[in-house]
């Protein structure tokens, strides 16, 4: 399949946007039966809807930022410790629940057009409304519904936030490529640790660690993943 091959001369700088950069390379998390549908349609589809309010479409990371600014406790109180933990355990309990395994799919941007390409800051997307003034609360509330130009995402990674960039065309399964897949038994595995281990933020680490580290083996990314900092 197309999906598990890619071109290796592909330069790894970003693309410019103007005087903005645009990640070369962007990161799709999701399950199994999504990934068949991809190759049965022949695409990864974007994002169609008019507002981003459903959890349909590509949205994606940028391995770089993932890693480094995904890792704010703060922003995720509740079921999950960081904002990676929050995204892969989504995805993880989806793909049980359809008794099937995850993969990371490997965007280039190089064939997409940049209006197609929009960011949105999960700083912005989980801020708590109530310290907001009303003016800001209505750029946010925008900001959330309907992103940004990818232009503006090393203006918010000067800012250092989590970004999320959501693509709003179908990508061709010839221009992907399929990283790696973590089974169910590894996900039930990676589980089961992640509750054995009491610290909280240590249990949250091991888990994201873990799953990326399976996700990307054998893949040059998995060197960026090893060499993060991490608690375990």
């Amino acid at each position: 399949m197309a999906i598990n091959s890619l071109q290796t001369n592909i330069s790894q700088t970003p693309k410019r946007a103007g005087k903005h950069k645009i990640p070369r390379y962007l990161y799709h998390f999701t399950d199994g039966r999504s990934l068949e549908d991809i190759k049965q349609t022949g695409v990864v589809k974007g994002f169609s809807s008019t507002y981003f309010n459903e959890d349909k479409g590509i949205f994606t990371v940028e391995l770089a930022n993932f890693l480094k600014h995904w890792k704010d406790n703060e922003l995720w109180q509740d079921w999950a410790r960081t904002l990676q933990e929050a995204l892969l355990l989504r995805i993880c309990l989806r793909s049980l629940q359809r008794y099937t395994s995850i993969c990371a799919i490997k965007i280039p941007t190089r064939r997409i057009d940049e209006e197609n390409i929009k960011v949105r800051s999960q700083n912005i997307l989980f801020c708590e409304p109530s310290v907001l003034d009303c003016d800001t609360l209505k750029k946010y509330k925008f900001h959330s519904m309907f992103g940004e130009s990818a232009k503006k995402s090393s203006l918010y990674e000067q800012k250092k936030h989590a970004i999320e960039y959501i693509l709003t065309q179908n990508i061709p399964i010839e221009d992907v490529v399929l990283t790696g897949t973590v089974s169910e038994n590894e996900i039930v595995e990676a589980l089961k640790k992640r509750k054995e281990i009491k610290d909280p933020l240590k249990s949250s680490d091991y888990f994201t660690k873990t799953i990326l580290e399976k996700l990307f083996s054998g893949k040059s990314e998995k060197k960026a993943v090893e060499t993060n900092e991490w608690l375990v």
